[in-house]
């Protein structure tokens, strides 16, 4: 049984990892939405995760107080008290979605920015290359070496804090 499971989750898994819409973060937003107007008609109508705790309470004493001979008020209680904690049950689920919800959109936040940030990475060599085929280019267009130079010396400030040197040892 327990192997079962465990190749069942794998396949799960599997399916999940060629499932593009698993990224789409559409998703948790749409569900934080639908949840949050679910919990607005609820205020709007005063039915709170409070309110729903009190009147099991006073539900659950008044159960307590009503005589065995009065079946059909017990009956009629008892199917309160069930309502009632159906309803607490259902803010229990509806708080932990949210919560899975928010996970969820945090870690495709995280893979989003991981995918994007590895696109627009540049690595040392190509941006030694990058900014010297621009201070030639400079050098071509305005004639002038030294303030091409001078441009590639400030672009490798700005970008490297200095670390590549260029605008000093460059020969355009």
């Amino acid at each position: 049984m327990h192997s079962k499971a465990v190749a069942e989750l794998g396949e799960r898994v599997e399916a999940a990892v060629d499932d593009p819409a698993l990224l789409d973060m559409r998703r948790p937003i749409a569900v934080t939405d639908w949840v949050a107007g679910n919990l607005k008609t609820r205020l709007d109508e005063r039915d709170t995760f409070g309110l729903r705790k009190r009147m099991a309470s006073l539900v659950h004493r008044l159960a307590g107080e009503l005589s065995d001979a009065n079946k059909e008020a017990r009956d009629t209680v008892s199917e309160m008290i069930g309502l009632l904690e159906d309803g607490i049950a259902e803010d229990y689920d509806l708080m932990k979605l949210l919560e899975v919800a928010e996970k969820l959109s945090k870690q495709q936040a995280n893979f989003w920015k991981v995918a994007l940030d590895g696109r627009r990475a540049m690595s040392i060599e190509e941006l030694a290359a990058f900014l010297t085929a621009v201070g030639k280019h400079l050098g071509e267009q305005i004639g002038d070496h030294d303030a091409a130079r001078l441009a590639m010396e400030l672009a490798d400030q700005e970008l490297t804090g200095g670390k590549l040197g260029l605008g000093r040892r460059v020969d355009l």
